[in-house]
């Protein structure tokens, strides 16, 4: 299970890829989208890997009495409030002794509080530095006020030394998509436009279209922010920075691959304010350089002395603890 259509079906091609040559390997794509009569008549002729999306796969309600392993990627957002729910329907439907594999670069402590309710004597394997960005992507962070974001990104977009197409350009929000993409055509930037209200068909085309260079720009929102292998995208612009760092690692992920760099810019400012200490702290080992405006924020500030606050708490409650108990 994975929380995009777009993962999905990229890792159906690879687990087709995979399973070339062996016989009676059979896969079934269950997502959103797609004719669920079609779903169902592949499933009900036997296949051996189902690669879905959790909400269609409780839809569908196959019978997975027989199926003993379950892989979870993309963990924190599937365990978000959204998915959650679904995700744990999914193992009811589930033979009690089953194994469950979890997988993604970022995991957060209630993430791992949930895992540890979901599995039984789990096992950590960690590869690299988790909740850590890809060394592979070079980035820069951008101190950028709203009102001059566009005329930065477009001065970005007009200058060789900086453009490096294909470039992916993540917006916050569809509507935001639509405007900012308006905006880029109107002044002579070829590009493309890829959200979740777009039809399945559409999202395909458009990404075949992109991945063959017929569009150097594809402004998108956090539909295509986790796993999605775009080998070819050397470069991701972060218009509206994320809500949290754990989106950020996994949006400038897109650029770059095993083999080649990545390069990354990202806009941010005051409006961005809830990130602040979140992406220093995480940044700063990194050596990345950081704006002034960030490092000096007043609200960077605060959220430094509201944490130690609160752990200057939690040690009075321990130390009170232990005194009643003596």
């Amino acid at each position: 299970m994975c929380p995009t259509r777009e993962l999905a079906i990229q890792i159906e091609t690879v687990a087709k890829a995979l399973f070339a040559g062996l016989p009676k390997m059979r896969t079934a794509l269950i997502v959103g989208g797609l004719s669920t009569a079609q779903q169902q008549h592949r499933v009900d002729q036997g296949v051996q890997l189902i690669i879905a999306t959790p909400g269609r796969l409780v839809e569908l309600a196959p019978d997975l009495s027989h199926c003993y392993t379950l892989v979870i990627d993309e963990v924190d957002t599937m365990f978000d409030a959204s998915f959650q729910q679904q995700v744990r329907r999914v193992i009811q439907m589930l033979p009690a002794q089953h194994q469950t594999l979890l997988f993604s670069a970022t995991v957060s402590p209630k993430v791992e509080r949930l895992c540890g309710e979901l599995l039984t004597e789990p096992v950590l394997v960690s590869v690299g530095v988790p909740s850590t960005p890809s060394d592979n992507v070079s980035q820069t962070i951008l101190w950028v006020e709203t009102d001059s974001k566009k005329k930065t990104l477009l001065s970005i977009l007009q200058d060789n030394k900086h453009f490096k197409p294909p470039v992916l350009l993540f917006v916050e929000s569809k509507l935001g998509c639509l405007l900012l993409a308006d905006y880029l055509l109107s002044h002579d930037v070829m590009c493309s436009v890829l959200h979740g209200d777009k039809t399945q068909l559409e999202r395909n085309n458009i990404l075949t279209e992109f991945k063959s260079g017929r569009y150097p720009v594809l402004v998108c929102t956090n539909v295509l922010g986790r796993g999605i292998e775009l080998v070819d995208v050397s470069q991701v612009i972060l218009f509206d920075f994320p809500s949290s760092t754990a989106e950020y690692i996994h949006q400038i992920g897109r650029a770059g691959s095993l083999k080649t760099k990545g390069v990354s810019m990202s806009f941010i400012n005051n409006t961005n304010k809830g990130v602040f200490k979140e992406l220093v702290d995480t940044l700063k080992p990194t050596g990345v350089r950081l704006p002034p405006q960030l490092v000096n924020s007043p609200h960077l500030a605060y959220q430094r002395q509201n944490m130690e606050y609160q752990h200057s708490l939690t040690r009075d409650t321990e130390e009170n603890r232990k005194r009643i108990k003596r």
